[in-house]
């Protein structure tokens, strides 16, 4: 009868508890179980809604630490001048912000503003008669992807996707997560912050994002 109940409290006792979410509690090891429920809060999308400077972002994290983060831009075009066979075109974002474009007259080659030119016009996105700017513009370099939509009316949509890697690093001092955010250009990266409640999620830019 001894050996019985020896047995069954050692049974007990290798036996790990769980909290309310389900997560197992690792009583030796609370950096782990930290680490555990942490990952758990943060996996799915998360969304600033429309920021003040009429951008939005969205990430989207895996289960593994996988991100997807996509920005969206909004604002208005209009035709600058044209020289030595370049035509620029200004474009006013909802902040305020004006930033220049150029296409050669020929509408054949874009050019980012940074001497970047690595943009393809997706088929079917203007017609007969559009100013040549008019269309969606893809871009095609780079571990990113991204496209600027420019419309006959003389609005752009803009927006621009990225991947990375999401990587718990440990508890603040006021007990909220930190994460480690990594690109595979390393000049991206930066640092999430989570609530301890998993209510919102701050990145390294003050954005502030909640769970949709």
């Amino acid at each position: 009868m001894a050996i019985v109940i020896m047995l069954v409290f050692v049974f007990l006792s290798g036996c790990t508890t769980t909290d309310s979410a389900g997560i197992p509690i690792i009583e030796e090891n609370e950096t782990l179980s930290a680490e555990q429920t942490a990952n758990s809060l943060l996996t799915g999308d998360w969304s600033s809604g429309n920021m003040t400077n009429g951008a939005s972002i969205t990430y989207s994290i895996g289960p593994a630490g996988v991100l997807k983060d996509t920005w969206v831009f909004n604002g208005t075009w209009t035709p600058g001048a044209s020289e030595n066979g370049t035509v620029s075109y200004l474009v006013t974002y909802t902040d305020g912000t004006v930033y220049t474009y150029y296409l050669t007259e020929n509408g054949t080659v874009f050019d980012d503003g940074t001497g970047d030119t690595n943009y393809e016009k997706q088929n079917g996105t203007s017609v007969a008669g559009d100013d040549p700017i008019v269309g969606t513009w893809v871009y095609k370099g780079g571990d990113f992807s991204g496209s600027l939509t420019f419309d006959a009316d003389g609005t752009v949509d803009e927006s621009w996707t990225y991947y990375g890697e999401v990587k718990y690093e440990g508890l603040s001092d006021n007990d909220v997560y930190v994460f480690d955010v990594n690109y595979p250009d390393e000049e991206w990266d930066f640092t999430f912050t989570m609530s301890s409640d998993g209510e919102t999620l701050t990145d390294s830019d003050n954005s502030t994002l909640h769970k949709v």
